[in-house]
């Protein structure tokens, strides 16, 4: 009896010890380097994830988006490692956060969704912490001064002119274009020209043209950004285009540089010329000279009154047709998102809270996020953004509290966090788009064509 009992105690304390081993996970790396960097310049974030044997689904990835900052997706590449007698297969990605504002700026409470083969075929899914990863971003000391603060590690500034054929006179319109290019900084933190009104015009200012490209081989954005003003020639005289200079900080230089563009003038004549006399056409009056013209170009009069008939025939129904598309398309943008945005835009810049106000609901009904219940409480625990909630809750105490807020609301950084928030629903589309989208060798055209090429023709 005493034996059989030191044999099940026995084989108590062993089983422990012979269990089978938990089976692998997969596992997220993060990094953040540099740990310090300059306003405007980013910091690059590498996230790792590995699974054991192979994914069987892209990893559902955050957008890492932080305040004060914007988050752009760099390269992405597949990779590998070995741990202990497990082989693991992963993917690679780059983030870059550009930061807008100084400060320390951190990476957390993220979560990744990943898809593999726990014991092929048999798959799994399981969600894995991001691991914690900041770093710190700091205006230089040499460039405190600077007002916008911009940085990149080059950058140029060029102007157009565009106007009719000199003598300029009252009623032309000549237009001015500005345009910024720079590298290592993306087109949003590249700052507005100011355009100057000149006397004896008239100044419509067209919406920006904000362009972005990252280089993937060599990892280097380039943005453009160009601004537009149409100047109409309202009296005789002379106008200045002032000379636009930005000082800016050359992040690859250590130094603040300037950019410039030359002043320019031009005269502007009260109207057209007058028309000559009839001594100097060989002293012919004015119907004499259209009655030999016609006479001698009789075919080519013919042939323009023909033209100008069929034209006259044929006219009704494309200007019914374009006036129809163009009244759709009008309409289509009017219900549009962006449409929505532009109107908050305005009003926000005008510091009109209740217009403000509204426009933010009527662009919550079209915004994808939050089209379903168009509500702000939707908004901000889509967006999770403390800036954007709080900027929301200042412009609602001011329109609705019965005791005037200590602080008030500001236009500028309401548009400033909404357009982040639609930042990330476009990086959201576009990685909901990767990942659902059809292999690009399902179907190998290059293979027909070269079968094509190789195949005789036929004999005739």
């Amino acid at each position: 009896m005493r034996s059989a009992l030191v044999a099940i105690a026995f084989l108590l304390v062993a089983a422990p010890a012979t269990a089978e081993p938990t089976a692998p996970q997969p596992a997220v790396r993060t990094t953040i380097e540099p740990a310090q960097v300059v306003v405007g310049q980013p910091a690059t974030l590498v996230v790792e994830v590995l699974a054991p044997n192979y994914m069987t689904a892209p990893p559902g990835m955050p957008d890492f988006q932080l305040s004060n900052a914007i988050t752009r997706a760099g390269s992405t590449i597949n990779t590998s490692d070995r741990q202990g007698d497990v082989d693991y297969a992963g993917i690679r990605y780059e983030f870059l956060i550009y930061p807008q504002e100084a400060g320390a700026y951190a990476v957390s409470g993220q979560t990744i969704t990943v898809t593999f083969a726990d014991n092929p075929p048999h798959t799994s899914q399981t969600e894995v912490a991001v691991p914690a990863a900041s770093f710190e971003a700091v205006v230089p000391g040499a460039a405190s001064g600077l007002d916008p603060f911009i940085s990149a590690t080059r950058l140029t500034l060029q102007q157009e002119i565009q106007h009719p054929t000199e003598p300029l006179k009252v009623g032309d319109a000549v237009t001015r274009i500005v345009t910024i290019k720079a590298e290592g900084a993306p087109a949003m933190l590249l700052p507005p020209t100011a355009f100057a009104p000149i006397a004896g015009t008239r100044m419509y200012r067209s919406e920006p043209e904000l362009n972005d490209h990252f280089d993937q081989g060599s990892d280097v954005l380039s943005a453009v950004r160009t601004d537009r003003a149409t100047y109409m020639l309202e009296a005789a005289g002379t106008i200045t285009f002032q000379a636009l200079e930005i000082a800016w900080w050359n992040a690859a230089d250590h130094s603040v540089e300037h950019a410039r563009t030359d002043p320019q003038s031009f005269t502007v004549n009260g109207g057209p010329p007058a028309s000559r006399g009839a001594s100097d056409q060989g002293g012919l009056s004015s119907p004499r000279r259209v009655v030999l013209f016609v006479l001698e170009h009789w075919l080519a009069v013919l042939s323009a009154i023909v033209a100008l008939a069929v034209l006259i025939w044929a006219l009704p129904p494309i200007v019914r047709n374009l006036n129809s598309r163009v009244r759709h398309q009008r309409e289509a943008y009017r219900q549009s998102e962006a449409f929505a945005f532009n109107e908050l835009r305005r009003f926000a810049g005008r510091g009109d809270a209740r217009l403000s106000y509204r426009a933010l609901l009527l662009w919550l009904s079209r915004f994808a996020p939050t089209a379903s219940s168009g509500t702000i409480s939707s908004l901000t625990r889509w967006a999770k953004d403390p800036i954007l909630t709080q900027e929301i809750a200042a412009l609602e105490h001011q329109l609705f509290a019965a005791v005037p807020a200590q602080t008030t609301w500001s236009g500028g950084r309401l548009i400033s966090a909404i357009g982040s928030a639609r930042g990330k629903a476009g990086l959201q589309r576009r990685q909901w788009t990767a990942a659902h989208s059809l292999p690009s060798d399902i179907n190998p055209q290059s293979s027909i064509v070269r079968l094509r090429q190789l195949s005789r023709p036929v004999a005739r």
